[in-house]
């Protein structure tokens, strides 16, 4: 597979999306065409006018003798400056593309401003590195004619000019390395927590895992954490190192052009034959570079899944099985490196074979001047380094195949990714049409309130106002089907429903009958296939699962997870208190620092995690509880213990459970057959 040309635009566009640009979805060429002449402009302008105010200094302090000795290369360019007025185009480019960049820049936020600046700044070190550059290289055309001439003044003034000029450069060096790679570091940063929040926004990060259109995203986390870093890393070097290889073309050129206007056109019909050439070596390369990294993350989710499995496997000594699935993905890997190893070391061959050719062609175009006397040697050499530093330039994207397929590779699994965190989830995924009114981000106090009827439901359809009565509840549910998965066969047909405050209903039926399936589409984490669900505006519900989530962190930060608004109020005194309520004193005693980070899910045994969920319960206290089997690792006097509280509390509750011991703590019973059936019936 070899991605497109606009498949890479459209995913570089993404990337850049939201840290040079606003997050706007369309249009975003526009923004692109009117922002970036005006930072090159910018940056073009600012540097032409310090080189020549540079220039103009030295000449001041040196004088015309000293400048010619020492400096003999700076004379033409201040010519040049001084010539028909240079200077002040150069000014007035600098205050217009400034003062354009400005104007656009200014409906922008402040972090893009900066950002637009700074990328400004990092264009004109660049154009300030190619004028050293070239500054140098005639330095050296000059050095060879001082050595040709045996004039011993002009050797030692001009190898002391380079190495003042070299001194007084260093500063520009390190600011555009460190410039370059601090740009790369807030670019990641800003793309990575951009995808953070699209990923954990919106249930995605669930939905992937899910069966359905968002499954074929393989390896989230891959593409967080090391595609957009390939990504970005690979983006900055190549857009400056393109940028620098325009400067230096443009540069080389005109001095190529002083020297012989022949040698300008052999270099460019001899790096169009060599560069059309390579070209069809790095298609290949590029479609094995993309699968390869695809490799890559099947086998490093293999071991991942060995690592989250490890006690099940071992209780199963697995190994085998297990050791040959790893070999089977490894060797896949292992035969697609092979392949890329071999088109690799096939294209660096030959870029070496051509690059080797090239470096003979400037003397073998001056060799005839050279001896009749019409070049000089240091003019030889001044053309041997130029046409070298133009030949690259045109050959940058020959020279850069390999970082260009694995760019290719990484923006395509991050576009892909981004299109599913950034828009479009609500179309892949349509939900059950739900009365949504706003719920309190604190959930309301236990607070018991009177029963009210238990209503009797049989399985048949009735009219809503018959089933459902008038009451004010938390939540009703109106003719709900679930499904087993999108399409499925129907588990649960027309359920109707009304769960009001105080009320304790356990959910019961054979396993695959679509309990916790109920419960998903309850939470939103998956739709219903029909009916309508209204949800009270008081409602604040939390879910504990057979096996809670041990969040990385503190045991403090174990028991506020998901975190509530006035955490800071709360102290470890009160922390203590629940974990005593849920009889967790052997933990509270083992670990005694409420701060002591560990691995948790490794740390506590099952009946201890399920004690910290109802930990959480307690803490959180919101108006409608959802268990689903959260005694299930529990003694029977330890779940009495637990849901004899909440029961003392007033909690409304739904629970989902095969043991008969959870009857004594719930009013009524909603019995489940698997086969779309259902039957709802009051506790003896």
């Amino acid at each position: 597979m070899t991605p497109s040309l606009s498949r890479f635009v459209a995913d570089f566009a993404a990337l850049s999306n939201g840290f040079l640009l606003p997050p706007a979805r369309r249009r975003r060429w526009r923004h692109w065409l009117g922002l970036l002449p005006s930072t090159a402009g910018a940056a073009l302008g600012t540097s032409v006018l310090l080189v020549g105010a540079f220039t103009l200094l030295v000449k001041a302090l040196l004088g015309p003798q000293r400048l010619s000795l020492a400096f003999p290369y700076l004379q033409p360019a201040l010519e040049l400056f001084l010539q028909d007025r240079h200077w002040l185009i150069a000014l007035l480019l600098t205050i217009v593309s400034l003062g354009t960049l400005l104007l656009q820049l200014g409906a922008m936020a402040t972090p893009l401003r900066r950002r637009w600046l700074a990328l400004a700044a990092l264009l004109g070190l660049l154009v300030l590195t190619t004028a050293v550059d070239v500054a140098f290289t005639e330095g050296n055309g000059a050095v060879m004619d001082a050595l040709n001439r045996r004039s011993a003044s002009a050797f030692w003034g001009t190898a002391i000019g380079l190495v003042v000029i070299y001194l007084l450069t260093l500063p520009i060096q390190f600011l555009n390395t460190y410039g370059q790679q601090r740009f790369a570091l807030a670019w990641r940063d800003a793309s990575t927590s951009s995808m953070e929040r699209g990923y954990l926004g919106g249930l995605t990060y669930y939905r992937l895992e899910a069966e359905g259109p968002l499954a074929q995203v393989d390896n989230p986390d891959q593409r967080i954490a090391e595609d957009i870093q390939r990504s970005v890393s690979s983006s900055t070097d190549l857009a400056f190192g393109f940028s620098a290889s325009l400067l230096a073309l443009g540069a080389y050129i005109v001095v190529l052009i002083g020297i012989s206007t022949t040698l300008v056109f052999t270099l460019l019909i001899a790096t169009l034959i060599g560069n059309g050439v390579i070209v069809r070596l790095v298609r290949r390369l590029a479609g094995l570079n993309f699968r390869q990294q695809a490799l890559e993350a099947e086998f490093r989710f293999a071991l991942i899944h060995i690592r989250n499995n490890a006690e099940k496997i071992a209780f199963f000594r697995g190994e085998q099985p297990i050791a040959l699935e790893l070999r089977r993905r490894f060797g896949r890997l292992l035969s697609n490196l092979e392949r890329l190893i071999r088109w690799r070391a096939l294209v660096d061959q030959s870029t070496g074979l051509y690059a080797f050719l090239m470096q003979f062609v400037p003397y073998l175009v001056l060799s005839v001047a050279y001896f009749a006397g019409r070049v000089s040697l240091g003019q030889l050499t001044v053309a041997s380094i130029a046409f070298s530093q133009v030949q690259s330039s045109l050959s940058f994207l020959i020279d850069r195949a390999d970082s260009f397929a694995g760019l290719f590779a990484s923006l395509e699994r991050i576009g892909s990714l981004s299109q599913v965190v950034g828009h479009g989830l609500e179309t892949l995924i349509a939900p059950t049409a739900i009365s949504r009114p706003a719920i309190s981000p604190s959930p309301s106090s236990l607070v018991p309130r009177a029963q009210g009827p238990v209503v009797q439901l049989p399985a048949q359809a009735r009219p809503a106002d018959v089933a459902l009565g008038a009451a004010p509840a938390l939540l009703r549910l109106h003719g709900l089907t679930v499904t087993q998965g999108a399409g499925g066969e129907a588990l649960i047909r027309q359920l109707d429903l009304v769960i009001e405050p105080g009320d304790r209903l356990l959910i019961t039926g054979p396993s695959g009958c679509g309990k916790t399936s109920l419960l998903r589409v309850l939470s939103e984490l998956a739709p219903a296939a029909d009916g309508r669900i209204e949800r009270g505006e008081a409602l604040a519900m939390m879910v504990l699962p057979q096996a809670p989530y041990m969040t990385l962190g503190s045991l403090r930060e174990q028991i506020l997870f998901p975190g509530v608004a006035d955490a800071d109020a709360i102290d470890d005194n009160q922390l203590r208190a629940i974990l005593r309520r849920v009889r967790l004193q052997t933990l509270e005693q083992r670990h005694p620092d409420l701060a002591e980070i560990s691995d948790w899910s490794r740390v506590l045994s099952g009946g201890e995690q399920q004690r910290l969920g109802f930990a959480r319960l307690l803490l959180h206290q919101p108006n409608l509880a959802v268990l689903d089997e959260a005694t299930s690792a529990l003694d029977l006097a330890s779940e009495a213990h637990l849901y004899g509280d909440l029961v003392a509390r007033g909690c409304t509750l739904i629970s989902v459970g095969h043991r008969r011991s959870l009857r004594a703590f719930h009013q009524r019973e909603l019995q489940l057959d698997g086969q779309g059936g259902w039957t709802l019936e009051a506790m003896a």
